[in-house]
């Protein structure tokens, strides 16, 4: 019996994993269980393309493209879609989302997610929704520079310490 090599390894995971991702209805039920375990809490939304997963000699560009939702509290991802070679992020948090239980859930992304119809889908499941404003949204990121003025502005910080907190006087020295 020859033995195995790192690379004959290697191979033999990718395999799995590829094949893996048709497991979709043990994946519904182990989010399922996952959702039924209690409020969600935080969420975070995010996309990853699979490592291994493109044709061979491509580029990288194609592959296997996931959006996951990972809920903070439970470490683990609460539901997960492959995003369509002609969708996009975008239209695939929308499908996703659809899914979640939102309830009182606060949901969090990149820049990507910072769309209008996404942000309604969250406030209309009954969750909130934190996401990075960035120059995807020229108009969106105007508009809070203007609501905030020098308290927030865009690109600010640069590791500058803000005001620190006011001190409390703690209990009194006990005496001798």
């Amino acid at each position: 019996m020859k033995a195995s090599t790192a690379a004959d390894d290697l191979k033999q995971l990718q395999l799995f994993l590829q094949g893996f991702g048709r497991f979709t209805a043990a994946e519904a039920v182990l989010g399922e269980w996952a959702r039924g375990s209690g409020p969600v809490g935080h969420v975070a939304l995010d996309g990853k393309r699979l490592k291994g997963s493109a044709p061979a000699g491509h580029d990288g560009s194609e592959g296997v493209h996931l959006l996951a939702a990972f809920a903070s509290r439970l470490g683990t991802v609460i539901g997960q879609l492959r995003v369509p070679p002609e969708a996009n992020e975008i239209t695939a948090a929308l499908t996703l989302l659809k899914s979640l239980p939102l309830g009182g859930a606060v949901i969090t992304g990149d820049a990507v997610f910072c769309q209008r119809a996404i942000c309604q889908a969250i406030r209309d499941g009954g969750g909130d929704y934190l996401f990075t404003v960035k120059a995807n949204q020229p108009a969106l990121m105007a508009n809070l520079a203007v609501a905030f003025g020098d308290a927030f502005p865009p690109g600010a910080g640069g590791g500058v310490p803000g005001p620190a907190p006011a001190s409390r006087p703690g209990p009194a020295a006990a005496g001798p």
